[in-house]
């Protein structure tokens, strides 16, 4: 059974909850519950990240936009410069 959840909260919630495992990225300063263990994974491939959007991005959106295009450039010199904008 696979559940989907739009939140790492939910995940964790979920998890607590004993409904299984949850698979997240680390965020710093997040609150992790009392009954939930977070452990590494090691020797993970890096992932291929993407984005989209309608219309002209808010500030926030160019941001978010600006980092991963400077994260494709520091791990994919090669694939990093061809982003759209």
């Amino acid at each position: 059974v696979v559940i989907e959840a739009s939140s790492m909260e939910s995940v964790t919630h979920y998890v607590a909850g004993g409904h299984g495992v949850g698979v997240g990225v680390a965020v710093p300063g997040a609150t992790m519950h009392p009954e939930v263990r977070m452990l590494p994974l090691e020797n993970v491939e890096r992932l291929e990240l993407m984005a989209m959007w309608r219309g002209k991005p808010t500030a926030l959106m160019q941001a978010v936009l600006d980092g991963m295009q400077s994260y494709a450039e520091e791990v994919r010199p090669d694939k990093g410069a061809g982003a759209a904008h």
